[in-house]
């Protein structure tokens, strides 16, 4: 039987109309892939990530996916941080104590 890695979901830039669009396509199609474990989304990006945020997507309900999809605006809230060597190390360890080997920016 395959390991199971969790999958991490972030939201960067500037607001469009498409981000939540796509957020939900990629939680929708990481939930739905029998080798993912979690999929977590990070609280403001990779500032959330730093800190340890992240939030069990799939945790949500099929209704609340559908108004979010619908939504414009980032669900995770978005971030314009961009790392700097030093955060590497905080960034793997996060990763590591999590489970985390995919992740989606």
């Amino acid at each position: 039987m395959a390991k199971h890695t969790n999958t991490l979901v972030m939201q960067s830039g500037g607001n469009t109309a498409v981000f939540n669009r796509s957020l939900f396509g990629v939680v929708s199609e990481a939930l739905g892939d029998q080798a993912v474990g979690k999929v977590y989304g990070a609280v403001h990006g990779f500032e959330g990530l730093l800190a340890d945020e992240l939030i069990d997507l799939g945790t949500y309900s099929v209704a609340r996916w559908k108004d979010i999809a619908r939504t414009p605006g980032a669900a995770l809230g978005s971030s314009r941080h961009k790392l700097a060597p030093e955060d590497v190390p905080a960034v793997l360890q996060v990763l590591r104590s999590r489970g985390i080997g995919q992740v989606h920016v």
